[in-house]
């Protein structure tokens, strides 16, 4: 009875394995699947040589897999579009629950910019001795989603057997390299989903991102023209539209110095480029030159952009009404004949 039961046993783990899920993704040496994936080269690594705290894009091909059909499927949440996500723990303990929504690289190619230690709700320094190593194992599927619903339908398995995604005969999705002794300050510098130029579907939490370019010039803008709206449409060396088709795009953050536009880097790092503020209206000012992968403090005014707080300009000093007028596009402000700009200059 003892053997018979093993027997069973031993049946019903080849059944689980036999209907495990697979990828398109290349093996490595350990016949697991390579995540690690080079944007500069738009390809996959040779070999998943990160440490656990170290930031890569973990990326996935689905190309000839049930998830390439469940894509190119019709969504059945009105208004949504379809992406795939990852269930993922490790041999160490889980990690964060909300990352898991991958972002399309190119094709059938999905992954997001990751890093494993930052997100671990388990104890992972056991992973930084050396000649440990963390196995990472995962469910694939799939979503569907709205620019308001991250999760307008979610686990979505098409009829597919509920299973892990691992190629045959592995173990695990993919395993980190071993690693050489480090420490916890010793990894990649801290991250967010708002660092990143393209969002991640709402979410801002720590070492998960879209898999694009890291943020690499910060603009801050005092912006001093009135305007209801700011706008910034780059152009130049970097590439047309960088930052969107005109008129460009609205600060993605805002604190009490100001206003951020965040421009990605990557292979743009060091090209130069013209910016454009305008009022999305119709109204813009003339071109500034920046080189991308530096950071730069801005003054927008009515008159121009300056990169240090425009010199005091003769003021209104009266006691006589004023009145703000909208003049070719712009505000300005009517006291005694004469009119002004928002910083107290006189318009000629």
């Amino acid at each position: 009875m003892k053997k018979f039961f093993l027997f069973v046993a031993a049946a019903m783990t080849a059944m689980t394995m036999s209907a495990a899920h697979s990828l398109n993704n290349p093996k490595g040496e350990d016949g697991r699947y390579i995540v690690k994936y080079d944007l500069k080269t738009n390809s996959f690594a040779t070999a998943n040589d990160m440490k656990v705290n170290e930031t890569f894009v973990f990326a996935v091909d689905v190309t000839g897999t049930w998830l390439e059909t469940f894509l190119n499927g019709t969504p059945t949440a009105e208004g949504a579009q379809r992406g795939i996500a990852i269930n993922k723990w490790t041999s160490l303990g889980d990690v964060n629950g909300d990352t898991n929504r991958m972002k399309r690289i190119n094709g059938n190619i999905w992954g997001m910019t990751v890093n494993y230690w930052q997100i671990a709700t388990g104890d992972f320094s056991k992973a930084l001795m050396k000649d440990s190593t963390l196995y990472v194992s995962g469910q694939i599927f799939g979503f569907e989603y709205t620019a308001e619903n991250p999760g307008a339908n979610w686990w979505m398995w098409e009829d597919q057997p509920v299973d892990v995604t691992l190629a045959e005969g592995s173990d695990c999705l993919f395993a980190f390299a071993l690693s050489t002794e480090t420490t916890a300050q010793e990894g990649d510098e801290e991250f967010y989903g708002s660092d990143y130029m393209e969002p991640i579907y709402g979410f801002d939490v720590k070492g998960y991102a879209a898999p694009c370019a890291k943020i690499g010039t910060d603009i801050l803008v005092h912006n001093l023209t009135g305007w209801d709206a700011l706008y910034l449409y780059m152009w130049g060396e970097g590439g047309n539209d960088l930052g969107g088709a005109w008129p460009g795009f609205a600060a993605q953050r805002a604190d009490e110095d100001g206003v951020y536009f965040l421009v990605a880097e990557g292979e743009y790092d060091g090209k130069s480029e013209n910016l454009i503020f305008n009022n999305g209206n119709g109204v813009q000012l003339a071109d500034y030159g920046i080189t991308l992968g530096d950071s730069y403090e801005l003054w927008v005014t009515l008159d121009g952009v300056y990169n240090e707080a425009p010199s005091a300009l003769p003021t209104v000093k009266s006691n006589a009404a004023a009145a703000k007028r909208i003049v070719d596009g712009q505000m300005v402000i009517e006291k005694e004949n004469v009119r002004y700009n928002v910083l107290g200059g006189i318009v000629k």
